[in-house]
């Protein structure tokens, strides 16, 4: 998991590196307009008391401010600067910007701004408005064991349909009770599938308070082992859907381990790992170039880049790091088919080093400076009665590919980002480069082309 977190931040602590500081920080814009009004609930009109109100520029960003709304769902912005918001109320129980978020998507927005509340001012005059908040749907149950014995600190996961697929739907982390009961809040209106991940990963996790990591799916509702097989839950606005409770059969849990090495030698692979997700797992089309393409759009908003993190690392599948001998395992592993993937980095080539002497009557070539590569492979995994042991994997060197990217006048492009994967590979693993021409480097991923 910390090899894909440096996957992701890895390029962008880099272009921040290359920009240069300004010599004096800009002065933050000032304003004088207010923003006030009352967060009410959409099919009552009663207050929603205590809601925290938060006011965005743009939702793809962090927020402008937030405060606090009164016993009476009044609220308050001063010293607003110029410009048209969105103001946006959270409570326990309402359908939040969270829940429209989509690891497809890469972000909220499109047909989910006529969802919020917008205003605009001037920088000196001030306005009210009417926030209403949606009731979200909540679903509930009991999960125990065979013999009546509660499932009790396990991972609730719950996948939403939309259209033709099923894809993870982002929330708190809720975990059962003492007593296998969980409870989901704040749904949208749609249609719901029920999982539960109750293995050593997902319970290191809860303990150590964590939601990066969902681990492997061990049930879905109503107690089947496959999400092809598990029955949907239809939620409405407001109601509550209770009883989805199932049993979980824990005694079938098996172990996978293996090796990571190097194709035609001996040598494992020591910085490396291995990821695990099941053959028909709901999956987010998430992709390292749009997390790039994401990252090129927040500019310098780190935090909200970094607030998102946890809800794109929900969206892999579970990975374990090899050892110093190039071991893997996985451990509480269901009965079913799975895609293994191996990744690490490439190793140096020999004389890779070197550098060529220049020719100064040439104009400087376009250079590739890369970011880390790594090579990957696929192999599928069947789990039936038995653990599956001494699995090797094994990883090639990998080759090079070269180009060039112009213009349709043939003119030589600058500041462009390309990326590669392996067909057939998960979308996660791909590469990518940054072009540096005639001596100009650009790693302003804002200015990179899509």
């Amino acid at each position: 998991m910390l090899l894909l977190l440096a996957i992701i931040c890895c390029p962008l602590i880099a272009a921040a590196q290359q920009e240069q500081p300004p010599e004096k920080p800009p002065e933050k814009p000032t304003g004088n307009s207010i923003i006030s009004g009352r967060v009410i609930y959409a099919d009552t009109g009663r207050p929603v008391r205590r809601a925290s109100v938060t006011l965005f520029s743009d939702l793809n960003r962090s927020p402008v401010t937030i405060t606090p709304a009164n016993a009476r769902g009044e609220f308050r912005f001063n010293e607003v600067v110029a410009g048209s918001y969105f103001v946006v109320a959270l409570a326990p129980g309402i359908v939040s910007p969270v829940s429209s978020f989509s690891i497809t998507e890469l972000g909220i927005g499109g047909n989910h701004y006529a969802e919020y509340t917008r205003v605009t001012v001037d920088g000196k005059n001030a306005t009210r408005c009417e926030v209403k908040g949606v009731r979200g749907g909540t679903i509930k149950g009991t999960i125990t064991y065979d013999d009546k014995e509660p499932v009790v600190n396990a991972r609730v996961l719950v996948y939403r349909r939309k259209g033709d697929t099923v894809a993870p739907f982002f929330s708190s982390r809720v975990v059962t009770n003492d007593r296998g009961m969980y409870r989901l809040d704040g749904l949208p209106e749609g249609e719901y599938f029920v999982g539960l991940a109750n293995g050593e990963t997902a319970s290191t996790s809860a303990a150590n308070n964590q939601r990066e990591v969902a681990g492997l799916t061990n049930a879905f509702y109503p107690g089947v082992r496959s999400l092809t097989e598990a029955k949907a839950v239809q939620v409405h606005a407001g109601l509550e859907v209770s009883d989805i409770s199932f049993t979980l059969n824990d005694d079938d849990l098996r172990e996978i381990s293996g090796i990571v090495k190097w194709r035609g030698s001996d040598d494992p692979i020591t910085e490396g790992g291995l990821s695990l997700r099941s053959k028909d797992a709901a999956t987010a089309e998430v992709s390292l170039p749009d997390i790039l393409r994401f990252a090129s759009d927040m500019g310098d908003d780190d935090g909200f880049l970094f607030g998102m993190l946890p809800y794109l690392m929900m969206s892999l599948p579970a990975t374990a790091k090899v050892n110093e001998k190039g071991e893997w395992n996985f451990k509480d592993v269901p009965p079913g088919t799975y895609i293994a993937t191996g990744f690490a980095q490439l190793r140096e080539r020999p004389g890779s080093g070197e550098k060529k002497q220049k020719d100064p009557s040439q104009p400087p070539p376009p250079s590739i400076e890369m970011d880390p590569r790594f090579v990957t492979r696929q192999v599928e995994l069947t789990v039936d009665h038995e653990d599956l042991k001494n699995i090797t994997i094994e990883l090639s060197d990998g080759g090079r590919i070269l180009g060039a990217v112009v213009a349709g006048d043939s003119t030589p492009m600058s500041s462009v980002v390309v990326s590669v994967n392996q067909k057939g590979v998960d979308s996660f693993h791909a590469e990518h480069a940054s072009i540096e021409w005639g001596g100009r480097k650009f790693h302003d991923r804002r200015r990179s082309g899509r």
